[in-house]
């Protein structure tokens, strides 16, 4: 019931200025509550104004604000709503107190701290610029060296094994070498996969290695790449290339040796080339190699970048300003929060004003109260009864009446 009488009288307060009639004069507050039989009331106060309907007006509104009561409302039920009223204003005052706890602790704590975090942020990035430009990244000098003779010493194997394979597998004179064939070469002839051979004749065999140290390169590069959906479906094709190119290198080897062989009647005829030690043998040292000196290849140019600040700083502020999104969200975050808790603040504060103004109209029932104001004005109405030789203020009165009960009771009348 509190909640209710609570509604009404705010939406009253709101309109009691614009619907005023323009003609009444201010109502002068009462230090004591006058109180009484409602219909006495009336007529007394009639007769003390001789009927006005000003004064009439300023009677109801009295009545309204509880400065004129009836002599048998129930007092403790108008306590209990007053005290309703106090228990809903401490209850916003409370939450006022936990919302102005915790705009403090975002000034002065939360919003500090980011702050101080977003400071030493920036002041890392610049300090890592700073040695970007004046300084060096220290490197293990060991492993640099241990790296560049293994470099080394794989660069030359590898093309040197590669030109006597691809001599072997493409370039081979099987026919010379079956006419000059006899008992102290045979051995040599039929294990060919290092062949003296190759390095003593001149031909495109000695500039083939350089696909396998461009696809070594393309294998490097791939490792760089960042997307890792996209970096080891491109790392597993060139291991396939390398795989497949060694392959057929070993197949071609071995298909050599078996027509050697068949030429010169030490095999019959069938041959499984899988079955080959030599075939496995020129994809170990071929395949796995060539591997082994990519990854190797890889290592250098890692440890060439370590030597390189600008772009050690530049990984490292890249992690950091990641860190500094975050912060500003966060902060942004607590903005938000602290402009929240204003608008609550706010807000309540607002309503506290409207429930302490209620309190000055409280009236236990809606019903009293308009059994109270028919009441006293059936009171006035005796009065002007007597006054036969005055219609037109009686019919003053009466409009009154029904205006105030149409605005404040929304009931629609007909003088």
């Amino acid at each position: 019931m509190a909640d209710i009488i609570e509604k009404f009288f705010n939406r009253k307060n709101n309109s009691e200025n614009k619907n005023e009639n323009p003609g009444a004069f201010p109502v002068k507050p009462f230090v004591e509550v006058e109180k009484g039989n409602m219909n006495d009331l009336g007529y007394t106060r009639a007769g003390r104004n001789n009927g006005d309907p000003l004064a009439l007006n300023n009677s109801f509104q009295l009545i309204k604000s509880g400065q004129i009561v009836d002599e048998n409302n129930n007092e403790q039920k108008q306590k209990e709503i007053l005290e309703s009223i106090d228990k809903k204003i401490n209850d916003r005052k409370t939450e006022i107190n936990g919302h102005k706890v915790a705009i403090d602790k975002i000034d002065k704590v939360e919003l500090p701290a980011i702050e101080t975090d977003i400071a030493a942020q920036k002041l890392k990035i610049e300090s890592l610029k700073k040695c970007a430009i004046t300084g060096k990244y220290s490197r293990n000098r060991f492993n640099l060296t241990l790296i560049w003779v293994f470099f080394i010493a794989g660069f030359v194997y590898l093309y040197l094994f590669y030109v006597s394979a691809i001599h072997s597998a493409l370039f081979r004179n099987i026919a010379g070498e079956v006419a000059n064939a006899n008992n102290d070469n045979i051995g040599q002839l039929l294990n060919n996969v290092f062949s003296v051979a190759a390095f003593k004749e001149f031909n495109l065999h000695w500039f083939a290695p350089v696909i396998f140290f461009i696809f070594a390169l393309i294998l490097h590069f791939s490792l760089e790449l960042r997307n890792r959906y996209v970096k080891w479906p491109v790392v597993g094709m060139v291991v396939f290339f390398v795989l497949v190119a060694d392959g057929m290198l070993a197949y071609c080897i071995e298909n050599n040796n078996h027509t050697l062989s068949k030429l010169m009647g030490l095999s019959d005829g069938s041959w499984i080339f899988y079955k080959s030690f030599v075939f496995y043998l020129v994809l170990f040292f071929g395949f796995f190699t060539s591997m082994g000196w990519s990854l190797i290849l890889h290592m250098l140019a890692g440890e060439f970048e370590a030597i390189n600040p600008e772009r050690k700083a530049e990984e490292e502020i890249q992690g950091i300003e990641k860190n500094l999104k975050q912060l500003y969200v966060a902060k942004g975050n607590a903005n938000t929060s602290r402009i929240e808790c204003q608008h609550s603040v706010s807000a309540l504060e607002q309503t506290i004003e409207s429930l302490e103004a209620s309190k000055s109209n409280v009236h236990y029932s809606l019903v009293n109260l308009e059994k109270n104001i028919d009441d006293f004005y059936n009171g006035w109405l005796s009065y002007l009864n007597g006054m036969r030789s005055d219609f037109h203020k009686k019919q003053e009165c009466e409009d009154i009446y029904i205006r105030f009960k149409s605005e404040y009771f929304n009931h629609s009348l007909t003088a």
